[in-house]
């Protein structure tokens, strides 16, 4: 336990710090209901840190820490082979636990797509027995870097739209639902109550038509109630 505990101060430490001695970490931004969630990929580690709120992203808490072991390019995705170092914020201990993690980074370097299924295994050489074939198969989570979050307060505010653009949203929403079904009946994602994707898909409608997607859950189902097509949905 003891050597656990050191194990992770140091690489906890490195996932914050290591951007100062040489490589310096890529940082990106996940929109959550109430908060931002912080992916920080280091040259040894990958890291995911719940941030206080949307405007504080100091003092963040590790939610998931994975030291990297190795990495390799397969077509579009970067495969990364990680040890599991904290999971949903409970450090792993024995006996060690390893999965496979795909990114994909756009060519304008403002965002990145994340693959973490909940699949883990006792071993390296399982692990890699057991990777996906076809990651363009499943569903990934958008993390953007922060100047892009920054670009996003200039897009409209959910609480100003009228009934017609609150209508053309959850339209724009229930489409993305429709579209990736199969990609996330492919997916074993960790989010047992599917609010990751739920979140995802909704900040994609946003995004889409430029409203500004730091909205909390209050005031998105303010909103459904005024839809139409959320009530239909079963979203009131």
């Amino acid at each position: 336990m003891k050597k656990l505990i050191i194990n992770m101060a140091i690489l906890l430490a490195a996932g914050f710090a290591s951007g100062q001695m040489g490589k310096p970490d890529r940082s990106f931004f996940f929109i959550g209901a109430e908060t931002l969630y912080k992916l920080v990929l280091a040259p040894d580690t990958l890291g995911i840190y719940r941030c206080p709120s949307y405007t504080l992203h100091s003092d963040a808490r590790a939610e998931s820490l994975y030291k990297i072991l190795g990495s390799e390019q397969r077509g579009d995705y970067r495969l990364y082979f990680v040890e599991v170092i904290v999971q949903g914020a409970v450090p792993q201990q024995s006996p060690q636990k390893f999965k496979s993690i795909f990114l994909k980074f756009p060519a304008d370097g403002g965002s990145v797509s994340l693959l973490a299924e909940g699949d883990t295994y006792e071993s390296l050489a399982a692990c890699k027995e057991h990777v996906v074939a076809d990651p363009g198969s499943k569903f990934f989570i958008t993390w953007f870097s922060m100047q892009r979050l920054q670009s996003f307060v200039t897009y409209r505010k959910i609480g100003d739209l009228d009934s017609a653009a609150t209508e053309k949203l959850f339209l724009a929403y229930k489409e993305h639902l429709g579209s990736n079904k199969q990609k996330v009946m492919n997916t074993n994602t960790p989010d047992m109550y599917g609010s990751l994707v739920s979140r995802e898909l909704f900040n994609r409608a946003m995004i889409g038509l430029k409203i500004n997607p730091f909205a909390s859950g209050q005031e998105i189902t303010k909103k459904a109630k005024g839809s139409t097509v959320a009530r239909e949905m079963g979203g009131s």
